[in-house]
């Protein structure tokens, strides 16, 4: 969609970032169920290791914040695609041709 400008979502600062901050949040929530099922395999085997369970729930508990903090980019919408690339087809042979 795009903005006043003229510019579409991923052309918008900022836009890459959240992408690459909504990676960075699923890892860490990856990380964080890791540890957590590191703790229950350890409860099973008699040798509980807390610390698993402190360490993942802290993880997880970062890695879901950073994925709702940063919301998915707007898909750009492709409505009106043919009367737009009429109209960049009319602006571009409208320009005069500059000669040397």
């Amino acid at each position: 969609m795009p903005n006043a400008e003229g510019l579409g979502v991923r052309d918008v600062p900022g836009v890459r970032d959240t992408a690459k901050m909504r990676k960075v949040g699923s890892f860490l929530i990856v990380i964080g169920v890791a540890l957590i099922v590191l703790f229950v395999l350890s409860d099973v085997a008699h040798a509980r290791e807390f610390h698993y369970l402190l360490y993942g729930m802290i993880i997880l508990l970062i890695g879901i914040f950073v994925v709702g903090t940063n919301p998915k980019p707007p898909v750009e919408s492709n409505r009106f695609r043919m009367l737009k690339r009429k109209s960049e087809k009319q602006k571009n042979s409208n320009r005069p041709t500059e000669h040397r």
